[in-house]
């Protein structure tokens, strides 16, 4: 097996940068959409009872207060976004596998240099 995992390394080094990248975003992209569609979208009871409750709040008054939830600010201006302009769970978690998707090429191209 480890033979076997060897000569595909060796083959995957000799492709293009370019190439490599582009298979290995298309099998995330595919692993995601599976997720997405099999399990779907998922609110967590941390959730249910802080974020979006308190991202409704900012979107309605505009001010986040001095709540503790102010360590999840970026998240809630996010949640807040989306509440304000009726986008749903559903948007949310596409930005979020954007995000996430331009955080893995970041990654592969820090790894790769």
């Amino acid at each position: 097996m480890l033979q076997i995992l060897l000569n595909l390394n060796r083959r995957i080094k000799r492709l293009p940068g370019w190439i490599t990248l582009f298979g290995l975003a298309a099998l995330w992209l595919i692993v995601q959409l599976y997720f997405l569609q099999t399990i779907g979208v998922k609110t967590v009871p941390d959730s249910v009872s802080r974020y979006i409750p308190y991202a409704q709040q900012v979107a309605e008054t505009g001010w986040s207060g001095g709540s503790q939830e102010n360590r999840y600010l970026i998240y809630i201006a996010l949640l807040s976004l989306f509440v304000k302009t009726n986008g749903g769970l559903m948007a949310v978690v596409l930005v979020q596998i954007a995000i996430s998707g331009i955080a893995c090429i970041l990654f592969y191209k820090t790894v790769k240099h």
